[in-house]
């Protein structure tokens, strides 16, 4: 809906902006941010909280659906990022068109992916305020010295 409002309300002619001049000025960031939290989570993966998000090893886990949503928000930026560098060079109004669509698109999963690391923080937060089971360690005590007894 927003890319065929944009489009109808958008001027033509040769000052006219380009969708994909404002692609390639904002998904460069966007990816590398992207890039950025899906090298933390890899990163950190052999932490305690991403050892309950695994789920022992589930292929529905959440930690897996995690990573893969945020696979999918790379995807979906470098596709965004390519069609506008294509359609800057080519200048064809349908490849902008395309790069609008997916400049749109890369921006609300953007609000999904945001969603899904804070429903992160709220897990670990969970994790954090339930009191670790208490393992108590009797110590050793000294033996008690043997009294050893004549024979009568």
């Amino acid at each position: 809906m927003l890319t065929a409002i944009c489009w109808l309300l958008w001027p033509s002619g040769e000052n006219a902006a380009h969708a994909a001049d404002i692609a390639v000025g904002v998904l460069p960031n966007l990816l590398g941010f992207t890039v950025g939290a899906l090298a933390i989570v890899l990163a950190f993966s052999s932490a305690d909280i991403f050892k309950l998000l695994s789920e022992d090893g589930e292929p529905t886990s959440f930690y897996l659906t995690l990573t893969a949503n945020l696979v999918h928000f790379i995807f979906v930026q470098g596709a965004a990022l390519v069609t506008g560098i294509v359609a800057k060079i080519l200048d064809v109004r349908l490849l902008d068109l395309l790069s609008l669509l997916l400049l749109f698109y890369a921006v609300l999963v953007t609000l999904s992916a945001a969603l899904q690391l804070f429903q992160t923080a709220r897990i670990y937060n969970a994790k954090a305020s339930v009191p670790a089971r208490s393992v108590k360690i009797e110590r050793e005590r000294p033996a008690k010295p043997r009294v050893l007894r004549r024979a009568k």
